[in-house]
């Protein structure tokens, strides 16, 4: 559900109150209310297909919090705070679940599970208290009874915002350079205008299909239990939709191979014209991607992981070569093993924002690389706990310091005006490359031994090297917002600043032809 969320949250915006900050709001209010229902049922264990549903609506809200939180950390933070603010905020994460799974944990089996809900809903209230009482930026509402505390400049700033929306601005495509972001362009005019390409109109429908096919798969999933005895399931309904959606897919990309060969295809009707508001969301998502550095990019998130097929195997090592226990195992790498990734990731975002993320990733997934095949190289001492500790310690550190700052190129790749959606995908990607990964670790592990497949891994990890060699970080802040460009000075703003270039459509009104 990110990707949805990502484009609600870029196209929905209240920016009295914060351009994030409402969706965070909402997603915390969301996720206290789906806990604070299961304390009314009376039998968990009962009424387990109630608790799925409510905790698929907690997971909902979550994904949202989840969201909100990365587009805000991409409109505030300023290029030399990405990565330290990424490293102690995943960091954060990390440790946040460790302790909080702990002492729930414990509390469950003597006091029972709601028990660890109720402690639940107060941190979680305690956590919305900074969203809550913290402006997004200066001049921001806190709540819709409270008076700006900005002059009247920015009381009239909000006034012609207001305006803008409502009258007939410039287009954002029709705005910018004709020869700049064509593809941007290209999906902006064929959602808004009355005249479209066939292959256009035929590709918004295999959209539709599939979205409406992962819909019905959803309902399966959460419905099958109780739905299996019906005539027609949720799954039967999903796998026309499926079906339908590949098939539509084919032909547009045959009419777009068409269109690019210079084929004369006449343009039809656009039979559900889109607002300008969600055509503008559109061109500024797809916009993101248009920057060479953001191109390459998703290349980077679908390789990067693919050296874990290599993980079932490590943890095969460890208990069946080495004889380790399982409980050894998980006390070893759950425990001193996950502090030093996390000192690893602290450590990595100062090292990044002090001499740059991409040459501090570059390095560290040079020497990730080394480090996978050195376990390899130590073949002799699987058996060898301490240096087997020590090796798993060092390793987490370089693979915390490697991925951190990954992120962080990330986030400096990110247009803030598409800052739910581009961030989000990239993640997504990244966790696309993970299972792809996993997937053909069965297939490896038939073809080659154990250290041969360690080999392959390490090499693998070196694609990211590779890549990050033709990435510029700086790319789009130079190109789409405006920075660093024409011997001009950085953005030097206060918490909470964006750069201007996020407003500059509103405070422009521009009447179009």
């Amino acid at each position: 559900f990110k990707f949805i969320w990502g484009p609600v949250i870029d196209m929905v915006r209240f920016p009295q109150f914060g351009v994030r900050r409402p969706w965070i709001l909402f997603a915390e209010t969301g996720m206290i209310i789906s806990l604070a229902t299961l304390l009314f049922v009376p039998d968990l264990v009962a009424s387990i297909q109630l608790v799925t549903i409510l905790l698929f609506i907690h997971n909902l809200f979550s994904s949202l919090q989840d969201v909100s939180v990365d587009a805000l950390a991409v409109d505030i933070l300023e290029p030399d705070e990405v990565a330290t603010v990424n490293g102690l905020m995943f960091a954060a994460k990390r440790g946040g679940i460790i302790f909080g799974g702990a002492i729930l944990g414990m509390m469950v089996v003597p006091f029972g599970i709601k028990s660890a809900i109720m402690v639940q809903i107060p941190l979680l209230i305690l956590i919305m208290m900074l969203p809550l009482f913290l402006r997004e930026r200066p001049g921001d509402r806190l709540f819709p009874w409270s008076k700006q505390e900005e002059e009247e400049v920015e009381e009239a700033w909000y006034a012609e915002t207001e305006e803008a929306i409502e009258s007939e601005a410039a287009l954002l495509w029709e705005a910018d350079h004709p020869e700049e972001f064509r593809q941007a362009r290209w999906v902006a005019t064929n959602l808004y205008d009355n005249r479209i390409s066939p292959a256009a109109s035929i590709l918004w429908a295999s959209i539709s299909f599939f979205l409406l096919w992962g819909l019905f798969a959803i309902l399966h999933v959460l419905t099958s239990s109780f739905t299996e005895d019906w005539g027609i399931t949720f799954g039967d309904v999903a796998s026309p939709f499926k079906t339908i959606g590949t098939g539509t897919f084919l032909i547009s990309a045959i009419l777009l191979v068409a269109e690019w060969l210079g084929a004369n295809i006449p343009q039809i009707r656009n039979p559900l014209p889109v607002s300008t508001l969600a055509s503008e969301t559109a061109y500024n998502i797809v916009k993101g991607f248009s920057t060479r550095s953001s191109f390459i990019l998703i290349f980077l998130c679908l390789l990067a992981e693919l050296y874990l097929f290599t993980d079932p195997i490590v943890v095969d090592i460890f208990i069946n070569e080495a004889g380790w226990s399982q409980t050894k195992y998980n006390a070893i790498v759950g425990g001193v093993v996950i502090a030093f990734m996390m000192l690893g990731q602290i450590v990595g975002g100062m090292l990044g924002d002090r001499f740059g993320v991409r040459e501090v990733s570059m390095i560290g997934f040079t020497l990730l690389a080394l480090s996978n095949a050195s376990l390899a190289l130590l073949n002799d001492y699987w058996t060898n706990t301490n240096m087997m500790v020590a090796y798993l310690c060092v390793r987490a550190i370089i693979n915390g310091v490697a991925w951190i700052c990954a992120i962080a190129v990330c986030m400096r790749l990110t247009f803030s005006k598409a800052g739910g959606s581009q961030f989000t995908a990239y993640m997504s990607m990244f966790n696309l490359s993970a299972v792809m990964a996993y997937l053909f670790t069965g297939n490896m592990t038939q073809r080659f031994d154990y250290v041969t497949c360690l080999y392959i891994g390490g090499a693998l990890t070196l694609f990211t090297v590779v890549l990050l060699w033709f990435i510029d970080p700086d790319e789009v802040d130079r190109v789409l917002e405006g920075r660093f460009g024409d011997g001009e000075d950085e953005f030097d703003g206060d918490f909470g600043e964006r750069p201007e270039a996020w407003y500059e459509e509103d405070e422009t009104v521009v009447t179009s032809s």
